[in-house]
């Protein structure tokens, strides 16, 4: 329950934040690192693993990957793979469990890019 409640607080500061972005560019940076803190805390507290909805964090890898398309956050080509290789996999994850596959679908187009760009 902890878990959620803290990724729910920090998905909605990132978006805040990120609405903010055209008018200060420190909120793009913030709204991203919010976004990524989602993510770390998902990836290793030991209660994620027990969250069914797992479309929870989902929000966070589509935010960092608007930033990165729209380059107002710069990364190198490996976080952009490992980002959407970890995005393919919750969301192969959440299709598994509540039988949802649009996340998925949505997953492999940005893997699809992904790989498209890097030839």
């Amino acid at each position: 329950k902890e878990v959620t409640l803290i990724c729910n607080l920090l998905i909605a500061k990132g978006r805040v934040l990120g609405s903010l972005a055209s008018e200060d560019s420190r909120a793009t940076s913030k709204a991203a690192e919010a976004w990524l803190d989602c993510l770390d805390i998902f990836a290793n507290a030991p209660a994620a693993a027990n969250i069914r909805d797992r479309s929870l964090i989902f929000p966070c890898f589509s935010g960092i990957f608007v930033f990165l398309k729209g380059g107002k956050i710069q990364k190198p080509a490996s976080f952009e793979t490992d980002l959407v290789r970890r995005f393919v996999a919750e969301t192969k994850k959440h299709h598994d469990l509540a039988g949802d596959p649009v996340h998925y679908a949505r997953a492999l187009a940005m893997q699809t890019e992904i790989l498209a760009k890097d030839g």
